[in-house]
């Protein structure tokens, strides 16, 4: 057994494989049981980092994009179809470095989700749109029984949001609470004492959100980090999941509607090096607080 690793690593290498499809993950090269190129198990989170060797810490990566990722260089030359922006979360360990190094930004404790719940009610409204034309109407109300049987099953309510919760997180050392807020939206914020341990936990939950999570899709998941000298007093990568990409927000005020622009364009530049940073600024959304010196899953009452 290779030093440094544990003895059931063969069994946990070929899981890798078999979940990621026998698919490089960064350039979509088959190998394995789909082709011929070479694969190997990589561990996001580098192993002398605190990495671990459990599933979600690992992905496959063909030879050449694996020695690219040890060797330093970029893997982007070998990119045919990108692995999801996703697993940028589990590179943020190297960013939040970067970040401190060259602004004294410091990574926060503490991760926002944001969601948006889908109800079956705009079925509702269809029926009503097609009033009394029965064809259409039935054809709608046969829709609206198979989705709301498939697709919203016997999760309805905000109340079994908490027990999904429970049932993806293992680790007691991660503290979590749920709320709404004043634009009806759904947020669950994640804390823990060790940044990798909720890192880990942040991208187990939000893939089990995208993937399980069937009345509540994903907008954005903001990662804070802590400025100091600076006119904001904290910077967000923002990541957007209808863009798949992360952004910089660094809001100054929120009732002037003033962000640090200057400070979301260096940690761009920083971010580049480790995440897919969203090139179109059209898409850098504004997270707005309900008040300044509050994180926006944060509530006055």
């Amino acid at each position: 057994m290779t030093e440094g690793y544990p003895s059931n690593w063969e069994r946990l290498r070929k899981e890798v494989y078999e979940r990621d499809n026998f698919t490089c993950q960064n350039c979509g090269s088959l190998g394995g049981q789909k082709g011929n190129t070479e694969l190997h198990a990589h561990h996001v989170v580098p192993k002398a980092k605190g990495g671990g060797h459990h599933l979600s810490n690992l992905k496959t990566l063909c030879k050449s994009c694996h020695n690219a990722v040890h060797g330093g260089e970029s893997v982007q030359g070998h990119v045919q179809n990108q692995s999801s922006g996703l697993e940028g979360i589990l590179h943020f360990p190297d960013l939040a470095e970067t970040m401190e190094y060259y602004t004294g930004a410091t990574p926060s404790q503490e991760i926002g989700i944001c969601l948006s719940e889908q109800s079956p009610g705009f079925l509702d409204s269809l029926l009503d749109m097609f009033g009394e034309d029965k064809s259409q109407a039935d054809l709608l109300a046969f829709i609206r029984q198979a989705i709301e049987d498939d697709m919203f099953g016997e999760d309805k309510s905000q109340a079994d949001l908490p027990a999904f919760i429970r049932s993806t997180l293992s680790s007691n050392s991660i503290s979590w609470e749920t709320q709404k807020d004043d634009h009806e939206y759904t947020w669950i914020s994640l804390q823990s004492e060790g940044y990798i341990e909720l890192l880990l936990a942040t991208h187990d939950l939000v893939r089990e959100i995208t993937e399980s999570a069937r009345n509540y899709h994903l907008l954005a998941v903001l990662f804070p980090f802590d400025l100091f000298e600076s006119e904001s007093s904290v910077l967000y990568w923002v990541y957007s999941h209808e863009r798949n990409s992360f952004y910089p927000f660094a809001p100054i005020s929120m009732a002037d509607n003033e962000r640090n622009n200057d400070q979301e364009f260096k940690a761009r530049k920083l971010g580049e090096e480790t995440i897919r940073v969203e090139q179109d600024l059209d898409y850098w959304y504004p997270m707005w607080s309900e008040v300044d010196g509050l994180h926006p899953w944060e509530s006055t009452e």
